[in-house]
């Protein structure tokens, strides 16, 4: 009985985070209506460090959500990517986007065509994030791949 009440608990836990509603994690202006602002989630690719110019350390977990104004903005942040065996890592990444509001954003990171760059999914304010590919590729948005490698200042761009 005790090890189907502990297969029954890590099914919840398991169920729990293939079907996730974003929750704020960090609000970056909490005076911003929420319909105004847009939410990422970055759990799977790094720390935010800037954000429009603005020193920042941002880490989200999944299922947590970072909650900045609508419109552009430019991210720059350190990757910590793992895919597979393989893990990868940079600093000073620049991501610029213009971000809608009511919609979250969720990043993953992807290798298209031997270019590792991030693949980023917009989802609705109050849908839930479920991690099946059918469901993913229905909300895909974008490639950002990986550009300008050790460009000027030392900085990666996504273009």
């Amino acid at each position: 009985m005790k090890k189907l009440k502990k297969y029954f608990v890590v099914l919840a836990m398991v169920l729990l985070l293939m079907s996730c509603t974003f929750s704020a994690g960090i609000i970056f202006d909490d005076a911003i209506p929420i319909e105004e602002t847009a939410w990422l989630n970055v759990s799977n690719v790094g720390t935010v460090t800037s954000f429009n110019g603005i020193p920042v350390q941002w880490k989200t977990s999944f299922g947590k959500a970072i909650q900045i104004p609508k419109g552009t903005a430019v991210l720059e942040f350190d990757l910590y990517l793992t895919m597979g065996n393989t893990t990868y890592t940079g600093r000073g990444i620049v991501f610029a986007y213009t971000f809608d509001p009511g919609k979250q954003y969720f990043f993953m990171g992807s290798r298209q065509d031997e270019v590792l760059g991030l693949k980023i999914y917009e989802y609705d304010i109050h849908e839930k994030v479920k991690l099946s590919n059918s469901d993913m590729e229905k909300h895909f948005l974008a490639f950002a791949p990986f550009l300008n490698l050790g460009g000027p200042g030392g900085k990666t761009v996504l273009e």
